[in-house]
């Protein structure tokens, strides 16, 4: 076994290692995976009087100022985001969940390094034989189109 690795793999080619700040093609993205809040959303009656669980997912595509550098502000709190999230949802109602993941997109757009967004929000109490319901949107700031 070790004088076939041997043989192969003086055969392949080496190939050189390009420091990670020469890359150009790098999509830098920050995640938040099922964050969960108790918010009023929906149509129905029941909805509209008691709050439920909504699951957000949301990754948001970053341009960073500089090579980040140990720096917050060469990038994107995630906690800030979230507390962005909590702010919309306190003492309001939205009928839709695409006007929520709308917002959510907007307030993620406030900043500069954040150049896409991806958002999904899933009602998983409103119906008992499934897993969640919800919508999926990816948006890209206007002024990278």
């Amino acid at each position: 076994m070790n004088t076939l690795f041997k043989t192969v793999t003086k055969s392949r080619k080496k190939e050189s290692v390009v420091p990670f700040q020469q890359y150009q093609d790098i999509e830098h993205k920050i995640l938040i995976e099922e964050l969960i809040v108790n918010m009023s959303i929906g149509i129905l009656p029941e909805e509209k009087k008691n709050k439920q669980r909504v699951i957000v997912d949301l990754e948001a595509s970053i341009e960073p100022k500089a090579d980040y550098e140990e720096d917050i502000t060469n990038t994107v709190c995630y906690a800030t985001i979230i507390a962005d999230i909590e702010e919309l949802i306190t003492d309001r109602h939205f009928n839709l969940v695409e006007t929520f993941a709308e917002e959510i997109a907007n307030s993620c757009f406030a900043y500069p390094t954040v150049s896409k967004i991806t958002i999904s929000v899933k009602k998983p109490d409103i119906i008992d034989n499934v897993k969640a319901v919800g919508f999926s949107m990816t948006k890209i700031k206007e002024d990278n189109i």
